[in-house]
């Protein structure tokens, strides 16, 4: 089975789709921005990530990668793909996150909407970048990150907990079964799309477009923009987005969205003349090649009345540093807070997890609570030992006090390790251990 399977991804890559993709830009683009966008196709991308500013500020970060560019955003770097730095120390850390610039800027303008200590739900996020990005511009914020897929938000949770965030908990849940509360400061819908903003990122999404696969999908956005009505405050804020170059996934699916709910448009006052602005001004498209990541439609809207209510905490076990700990399904969690609107909710976890629930690791502590936990003592390595902590080797050290500690690269937790007899037992668990090679 394996074997036919890669003969037929292999074989994939022979299909060809003929359609026009210069033609979705017709309702909203020049015919100067389209040859531009159609001249750009094959042109390899820049990579970006957004900078964990818990961990790193921008003096580090250049100190140790020469070849970053900068942007208007302050926490985002392109950078050339070939330099690889999803296999760098910093990443494997948690100093930064791995996202296309055309993202991480939904989350730079939808930071100054948003109230003080907001409830925030994101509807389908895995592998988080909205979610992950928005926690990291706002630490007040509580973020729900929710994906219809289990699989897909065990690796939402990685991220984040690697990234030492306690703003975000997570469930996995068909985003149709919320219960119609009306508690959300904020709702982000990137809703499921046929893609073609990505065709120049993947050439599978190149092919398996086709306006029968947009019209399979209008009825799925639909019922998820009317649930995001049902989950949000009144005064409360939409940001709607695909990935989809189509006006039908975007600016029509607005308009008929419009025309039954009380919503204002917010108009984001964007400068930068690569970000289109829609059809009749609803919202806004990033086009590869004309803006500088990939394909991405994106709307922010606000719910017309006004909304009294508050987020009330709940009653912590205890508390540390500025986490709070609770107890949730035999295990300890940190997060920096949590409301009663929620409590209720079927998590896959609230927060980053405390301890190990595999009885046969050498370690009680989850790898990933190192990044919360200050019970134990730090060592800090250089980047050679860190790199070879990160393969899973055993390292020397001077110390001989026999001891459980956190392993530190510039101060950034990495993992445990105990020391026995001048040397570093290794502890991190063996799907972490990676080859870095930066």
């Amino acid at each position: 089975m394996k074997r036919d399977k890669r003969k037929m991804n292999k074989n994939k890559s022979f299909i060809r789709n003929d359609f026009d993709f210069k033609s979705l830009l017709k309702p909203y683009a020049s015919e100067d921005e389209i040859k531009l966008f159609d001249s750009n196709l094959n042109k390899k991308p820049l990579s970006s990530f957004i900078l964990n500013k818990k961990y790193l500020n921008a003096q580090i970060v250049n100190e140790e990668y020469d070849f970053l560019i900068s942007n208007n955003d302050e926490l985002v770097y392109q950078f050339d793909s070939e330099h690889k730095l999803g296999k760098s120390l910093l990443n494997f850390a948690g100093g930064f996150y791995l996202m296309d610039i055309s993202s991480s800027l939904i989350s730079y303008y939808l930071k100054d909407y948003i109230k003080e200590n907001g409830l925030v739900l994101d509807m389908c996020s895995a592998p988080g970048g909205k979610s992950i990005s928005l926690a990291i511009r706002r630490d007040d914020l509580l973020i729900v990150s929710n994906d219809i897929s289990y699989k897909r938000q065990l690796e939402t949770i990685k991220n984040y907990s690697r990234l030492g965030l306690t703003n975000i908990c997570s469930t996995s849940i068909d985003p149709l079964n919320f219960e119609n509360d009306e508690i959300y400061d904020l709702v982000i819908l990137d809703a499921p799309c046929s893609g073609s903003g990505m065709i120049r990122k993947d050439e599978d999404v190149k092919n398996d477009f086709s306006l029968e696969k947009v019209k399979r999908l209008l009825p799925i956005q639909n019922n998820l923009l009317n649930k995001a009505d049902n989950l949000l405050k009144k005064g409360g804020y939409l940001l709607y987005s695909t990935c989809s170059l189509s006006i039908e996934e975007d600016e029509l699916q607005i308009k008929q969205f419009l025309s039954k709910h009380n919503y204002e448009i917010v108009d984001l006052q964007i400068a930068d003349n690569t970000i289109i602005s829609g059809a009749n001004k609803l919202g806004y498209h990033l086009v590869p090649g004309i803006y500088k990541g990939e394909g991405i439609y994106f709307i922010l809207l606000k719910k017309q009345g006004d909304d009294t209510s508050l987020n009330y905490e709940v009653k912590y076990e205890d508390t540390f540093e500025n986490f709070n700990l609770i107890k949730y399904k035999n295990n300890v969690y940190a997060i920096s807070k949590l409301y009663k609107s929620i409590a209720n909710y079927n998590f896959i976890t609230p927060g980053i997890k405390l301890y190990n629930e595999d009885e046969f690791q050498k370690c009680k502590y989850d790898s990933y609570s190192c990044k919360v936990n200050y019970n134990l003592n730090k060592l800090d390595l250089s980047k050679d030992e860190a790199i070879l902590y990160a393969a899973g080797n055993e390292l020397k050290t001077a110390s001989s006090n026999d001891n459980l500690v956190i392993l530190t690269y510039k101060n950034i937790p990495l993992g445990y390790g105990k020391v026995v007899d001048h040397k570093i037992k290794n502890y991190l668990p063996k799907y972490l251990k990676t080859n870095l090679i930066i």
